[in-house]
């Protein structure tokens, strides 16, 4: 019998832990030992008590699931407190400065960056849309040595060369552009963060673990103010001096210390920052295995300032480069990068901290392709589960990570990363859920949130075995009293022909990279109590639940 057939209610009514379920799908989860054994699953689970069927199901089992190991995972039913509760904008993007043919850039940049993205293009706008009510962070190791030009007598300076880790750039926006691309995202309904210029900051490289400067000098925050006095009340929040790790009881120090304090006194808008980088974050161990994992002296200094009032959030960058052996065996799961986010609670539990600019591998490869959208369903259920305020993916479009292409030929076509970062906004709420599962699990990892849609709960799942399937068994979740024999099931599965490609198929349809527009994907709606996950899947589901974490309207209104 099939889930979808009317004759197997018998089976998906049975309350109780009964090995002679009628269900194919039974008889194998329950065959003994690890290997398959059809005529011990028969005598142990079928011949004897049902004698009539055993022929009929023995046939079906051999046909169905020959080649298909099936795990039978019973969820059971959260803690009654939220694990942690995020920011309604937690999947947000990023969008960088760097210019076309940079050489330092990780990837292609043109038509992607601040400067030249075709804010006007419908997929593009489009696609921003899908992901309210996230952020769109514009920032970047660039954005240190912005300048802006707000009438045209600041163009010539505007446009002149300065250093940047020992090259010559131009980095220049005019007044129209910044509205262009603030009204761009007020279009999409997405928040803006601005990363705020530092000049001279990046004017020479370091080797040093905690890159990038050699010298940080006094604030020169001309610019930056008039930044503020003309759009500050357009920005969500503001970040200064990315990636900048002076050590304590430098001049350096001293210098980036001053600055923060000027813009507290300046303005009233959220100040997000250090923003260091990975090795910054966790005193140069990146991968985050040892107890030598812990914040640089820098990032603990800096965070005790002002009785930790210097910011408003702890914000850091980070890329996780370790996942899958760095990226060669794929599909990965999330790996330093949740570790580096964990490192850091207790030293920001007053402010949070939000991954401001954080993605799969830095250098690229295949994190455009259908393998990097289990890491990134996987890290963003981990980073949420840790109280990660929001996970600013890097980046929107383009470069060797964009959600997007930005290829001319495909501007905008949606990567399948876009559709893991759009489904997680519309359905993944702020009130993250305890483990459902119970244990550790290698391969299949489940996350729960209450969903925006109120009374219903939200799974997200990820599936990197590539041969066994798992039977997600939903009776013991908290669902509502006339859903307890059948749940009202909406599924969204996503499945691919080829791990390294870009082809995606949602419930078995392949999805559309050249629609001139897109739309939120429309779910699969089952009547079942158990959901099947395929080998190398991913996804979510949603149905309606009695949790009281979903459901106490003035709880979930308090903790927003």
């Amino acid at each position: 019998c099939d889930d979808d057939d009317q004759d197997c209610e018998d089976c998906e009514d049975d309350d109780d832990d009964d090995d002679s379920s009628f269900c194919a799908r039974e008889l194998y989860a329950h065959a003994p030992g690890d290997e398959v054994d059809f005529e011990r699953s028969e005598a142990s689970n079928v011949v004897e008590e049902h004698p009539i069927v055993a022929a009929a199901l023995h046939a079906k089992l051999r046909r169905a699931f020959e080649d298909d190991l099936v795990q039978v995972v019973r969820l059971r039913s959260p803690p009654d407190e939220p694990a942690a509760i995020v920011s309604r904008k937690f999947a947000s993007i990023s969008m960088d400065w760097w210019p076309c043919g940079s050489r330092d850039s990780g990837g292609n940049w043109c038509n992607a960056s601040v400067l030249d993205a075709d804010l006007s293009d419908a997929r593009l706008r489009s696609a921003a849309a899908l992901l309210a009510p996230g952020l769109l962070r514009v920032g970047g190791s660039m954005d240190v040595e912005a300048r802006y030009a707000f009438d045209d007598a600041d163009v010539a300076w505007c446009r002149a060369p300065r250093p940047f880790r020992d090259e010559e750039i131009t980095l220049c926006a005019h007044r129209d552009r910044v509205e262009a691309v603030l009204d761009f995202a007020d279009d999409a309904g997405l928040g803006v963060v601005w990363g705020l210029p530092y000049p001279g900051a990046y004017a020479s490289s370091s080797s040093s673990i905690v890159e990038d400067s050699v010298e940080v000098p006094p604030w020169n925050a001309t610019d930056a103010l008039a930044l503020l006095e003309e759009f500050g009340h357009r920005f969500a929040a503001v970040e200064l001096a990315e990636e900048l790790a002076p050590p304590p009881n430098s001049a350096s120090y001293d210098n980036l210390v001053a600055a923060y304090r000027r813009l507290r006194d300046e303005t009233t808008i959220e100040i997000r920052g250090p923003c260091v980088g990975m090795a910054a974050e966790t005193n140069g161990d990146e991968d985050c295995l040892f107890a030598s994992c812990e914040p640089s002296p820098f990032l603990a200094a800096f965070l005790e300032e002002e009785e930790g009032k210097l910011v408003d959030v702890l914000c850091v960058h980070s890329y996780d480069n370790s996942a899958g052996g760095n990226w060669t065996r794929l599909p990965a799961l999330a790996s330093q990068l949740p570790r580096q986010l964990a490192s850091l609670r207790a030293l920001a539990a007053s402010s949070g901290v939000t991954c401001g600019e954080c993605g799969p591998h830095n250098e690229g490869g295949l994190t455009v392709a259908v393998a990097s959208s289990y890491w990134y369903l996987d890290v963003l259920g981990r980073a949420a589960r840790l109280g990660t305020l929001e996970f600013g993916r890097q980046a929107f479009l383009g470069a060797n990570y964009g959600l997007l292409d930005n290829d001319p030929g495909s501007y905008a076509a949606p990567n399948s990363d876009f559709w893991v970062a759009a489904t997680w906004s519309r359905l993944m709420g702020h009130v993250v859920l305890g483990d459902v599962v119970g244990g550790e699990n290698e391969d299949f990892h489940v996350y729960a949130h209450c969903s925006p849609r109120a009374g219903w709960l939200a799974l997200a799942f990820v599936n990197v075995a590539a041969s066994s399937s798992v039977d997600l068994d939903l009776r013991d979740l908290q669902v509502v009293p006339g859903d307890k024999k059948l749940l009202r099931v909406e599924e969204w599965l996503f499945t691919t022909p080829d791990i390294h490609g870009k082809s995606l198929l949602l419930n078995g349809d392949l999805i559309d990279r050249d629609a001139p527009v897109l739309r939120h994907l429309e779910p699969a709606r089952h009547r079942r109590r158990r959901v099947r996950i395929p080998p190398l899947a991913f996804g979510f589901l949603r149905f309606p639940t009695s949790h009281p974490a979903c459901t106490d309207d003035a709880k979930v209104a308090a903790s927003s």
